[in-house]
Parts: structure tokens; C-alpha cells; sequence
């Protein structure tokens, strides 16, 4: 899988609301070539783009996205939290992402935000999305903290490029790496040395950092051998690699 050198964090959202169709079309016009999104399951099994738990923080609504149909979640304003200029932002459903992007080809690096206890269902979901419902031209790297995420989608669909989602990075990372056989591993950027992305290098794993929001820094990590770093200024970190 070609991974770019930067890839816009849940959008451009630094410019507009995280994990909006505003902030994906922004990223895009701003030269993303890949973007990460969170997605999550609702009450009625459909797929949609949020990143928290619960809806309060980046929506007028309040509770458990897990919890709440799709008559309540296609209603709300995931926009004005942001600014009065994103107002009535809707709430995306990944299909809804899927077709803003495919146009452009933009890969995307899928999180699989599971609520715990809703792991199984969300995974088998997403699978099932992938199966049936991703376009060829759309390049996909599915990736989460749950193992039970991973073990699914392993078992469902065995060749899915796939990373590991950590904070710090365990010592035994490689045993981890192996056992839910994973492609590449994400971790925080506080975490990398070069001694650990000369060991990844050797084990051929590419290391993606978040979340890198000067440029120096992400000059830095990437001299260190790190593959791809996450970023909320997509715009401007773009410019700060290419120059």
C-alpha cells in the first residue's frame, strides 16, 4: 500500500468540524491524498462517521451514538460547536463519505471506533460494508484499538490492509503486530525513537504518527524512518513536507 508522507486527521479539521463532509471535501481541496476518519455504529446498524463515544462534544445531541436511531442522528448539527459558519453540518454516514471521495480516488485510513461491547457488531459491519459497498478506486486501511476488532476482521477478511492502533508503544509490539497479523502500526508521536523505527524498518512495518501539528516535528519523524504522520493543518503541513 502506497501511504503518503501526511494524511489529514478526521479531515481538515483544523479549518472545519472533524469527521464532516466539510472537512473531507476541505482536505481534499487543500491536496490530502489520504484522510482518517472514525466511523461507529448506530442503534439501527448503520455506519457512521464520529469519533466519540458519545455525541455531546461535536454534535447539538447528547448520549451514545451506539444508542441512538438514525431518525435522531440524520437530525442533528455536527457543525455550529465548530463555528456558526458550519452550522446544520449533518452527521455523515460512511456511504455518504464513500461518495463524496470516490470522484477523487482519496484513500482512507478507517478507524473502527468501537463503543465497548458493541466490537463484534461494529467489525462485522464494516466488513460487510467493504464486501459489498467500497469502490475498487478507493484505497482502504482499516485499523483500531480493539482486539476484538482485529480478530474479526481477520477472520472476515483475511488480505484487508490492517494496523494496530496504540498510545505508547508496548514492548512486545511486534508479538502484537503478528498475532492479529497487521500491516502497519499507529502510535503517538511522543513515542517514536529511532531505535524503534529502525526495528519496525527491519520487520518491514511502516509506522503512522499522531497527531503532528508542526512542521519541524514532522520533518523530524520522518527523517526517523515514520511512513505517514496525522495531521489537523493538512494544508499547510502539506506545503511545509513538499518545500
Amino acid at each position: 500500500m502506497d501511504l503518503p508522507s501526511v494524511i489529514a486527521h478526521r479531515g481538515a479539521s483544523a479549518d472545519a468540524p472533524e469527521n464532516t463532509l466539510a472537512a473531507v471535501k476541505l482536505a481534499v481541496e487543500h491536496g490530502a491524498t489520504w484522510i482518517e476518519i472514525d466511523v461507529n455504529i448506530s442503534a439501527d446498524g448503520t455506519l457512521f462517521v464520529h469519533h466519540d463515544d458519545t455525541l455531546d462534544r461535536c454534535t447539538d445531541g447528547t448520549g451514545y451514538l451506539v444508542g441512538t436511531k438514525d431518525e435522531t442522528l440524520i437530525s442533528l448539527d455536527a457543525g455550529s460547536w465548530f463555528s456558526t459558519q458550519f452550522t446544520d453540518e449533518p452527521l455523515p454516514t460512511l456511504s455518504a463519505l464513500v461518495d463524496l471521495l470516490k470522484p477523487h480516488g482519496t484513500g482512507v485510513n478507517l478507524e473502527i471506533k468501537a463503543t465497548p461491547g458493541a466490537d463484534i457488531a461494529l467489525a462485522e459491519k464494516v466488513c460487510d460494508f467493504l464486501k459489498s459497498q467500497w469502490p475498487e478506486e478507493l484505497p482502504v486501511l482499516a485499523s483500531s484499538f480493539s482486539p476484538l476488532v482485529l480478530e474479526e476482521f481477520r477472520r472476515q477478511l483475511p488480505e484487508q490492509p490492517l494496523g494496530l492502533l496504540v498510545c505508547a508503544v508496548p514492548a512486545n509490539w511486534l508479538a502484537w503486530m503478528e498475532r492479529y497479523s497487521c500491516d502497519t502500526l499507529h502510535c503517538a508521536e511522543h513515542f517514536v525513537t529511532p531505535n524503534f523505527c529502525k526495528t519496525a524498518q527491519q520487520a518491514g512495518y511502516p509506522v503512522l504518527c499522531y497527531t503532528v501539528n508542526e512542521a519541524n516535528r514532522a520533518r523530524t519523524l520522518l527523517d526517523m524512518g515514520v511512513t505517514s504522520i496525522f495531521t489537523d493543518h493538512a494544508k499547510a503541513m502539506i506545503a511545509a513536507i513538499q518545500s
